[in-house]
């Protein structure tokens, strides 16, 4: 095994709440609340960068991941034909579509899961809002978000730490009048339910994500009582809420602590998806060693298509010729492979270039370089689901 492929751990930085910013929450005693702030905004103005270890557990053959033990577990998509179909349509859309929503979700619902740690998830309802597409690009790179509507075009990844909803916070509290915390399987710092089957998971479904992957914080590692806060975050043009009282979701915010223990998938595919509690677990995305590179050639292949284009010769060498340094030390398997197919296919196109210009013997050389373009662009789709994990 090559010193690559061996790789079990990546460091990264992401970005925490500050504990400073942590106050006593007045609407619910012996709470911690923070400011409004963002997740997938991760700018210093809300947040302070920390550098984390990422086990792949891609390369750890003694880890299983558990959902009741860690928050999270594999679910295996691979059985469905035509729910993969839907997905590679999305996939090489990039866009998710009202018909492509309505598809996947006639999929899943009343579907049972099969988790990795022996359990089996019964999809009883998947919700409305929340259905969302993301395309973030390596290294930060906006590589489709933010165009179009929400929900049909791609949206970027967050790089705050955070978890998706407070069980006894807005909207559950006034969808379900206060019932929430009774019924479903959860873990907050004033209370936790390990006794019920009803989970409220997301569903988190790679189509594409050798950069920018999802990474999930081990739930046995959390200090809730102390690092653990919540706000509440807009979500109005997110989620096309209307009514003022539910234009906001309250979430959790965490501070950094070195105990805490991270995970992710370096070659995870839409086969298999991640299932993870809506209520409890802390997730983030993460910027991989080796993106810096993968931006870099994504912007000389821009470069590049737009000189030929132009059938600009002297552009075109001049594009695909810039030097380019190779991706650092703990870049994984996967990103290597896509940062090399890129390097060739620019020194193809330097070495072609006059009849490539010309429009000679083209052989789909623009096709396979918006398709490496693609490679190093993530796409998941999530969804929230109410499920009985038996």
């Amino acid at each position: 095994m090559s010193s690559v492929e061996a790789i079990r751990s990546v460091r990264s930085e992401v970005a925490y709440a500050r504990l400073e910013d942590f106050a006593p929450d007045p609407e619910r005693p012996g709470l911690l609340c923070a400011p409004d702030i963002d997740p997938y905004d991760g700018s210093e103005r809300s947040f302070e960068l920390h550098e984390i270890e990422a086990w792949d557990c891609r390369a750890l053959g003694d880890f299983t991941p558990d959902l009741v033990e860690h928050g999270f577990a594999r679910a295996d998509l691979s059985g469905d034909a035509q729910l993969q179909a839907a997905l590679e349509r999305v996939r090489a859309s990039a866009r998710l579509e009202p018909a492509d929503v309505e598809e996947i979700r006639g999929r899943l619902s009343g579907a049972t899961l099969q988790l990795g740690d022996g359990r089996r998830a019964e999809v009883t309802y998947i919700a409305p809002e929340g259905f969302l597409l993301r395309t973030p690009g390596p290294n930060g790179l906006q590589a489709g978000a933010g165009k179009g509507a929400p929900g049909t075009a791609g949206l970027d990844g967050a790089r705050g730490v955070h978890a998706d909803q407070d069980v006894g916070g807005t909207p559950l509290r006034e969808m379900m009048n206060g019932a929430a915390p009774g019924l479903f399987h959860h873990d907050s710092p004033d209370g936790h339910n390990a006794d019920s089957e009803l989970h409220l998971l997301n569903l988190w479904i790679p189509l594409e994500q050798i950069t920018r992957p999802l990474a999930l914080m081990d739930s046995g590692t959390v200090d809730r009582q102390h690092h653990q806060a919540r706000f509440g975050l807009k979500v109005d043009n997110l989620l096309g809420r209307k009514e003022e009282e539910r234009a906001l979701n309250h979430v959790w915010s965490f501070v950094h602590d070195d105990a805490q223990r991270w995970y992710f998938d370096s070659e995870m595919g839409p086969g298999t998806a991640w299932a993870f509690d809506t209520l409890s677990a802390p997730h983030v995305s993460l910027i991989l060693p080796g993106e810096d590179a993968a931006e870099a050639r994504y912007r000389q292949l821009d470069e590049t298509l737009t000189a030929l284009e132009a059938h600009d010769e002297v552009a075109l060498v001049a594009a695909a010729s810039c030097e380019r340094a190779a991706p650092t030390d703990g870049t994984t398997a996967a990103l290597r492979r896509a940062i090399a197919e890129m390097d060739a296919l620019l020194n193809e196109a330097s070495e072609r270039a006059t009849s490539l210009c010309r429009g000679d013997e083209d052989a789909g050389w623009t096709d396979r370089a918006r398709r490496a373009q693609q490679r190093v662009v993530r796409k998941s789709i999530e969804l929230r689901a109410v499920c009985t994990v038996l």
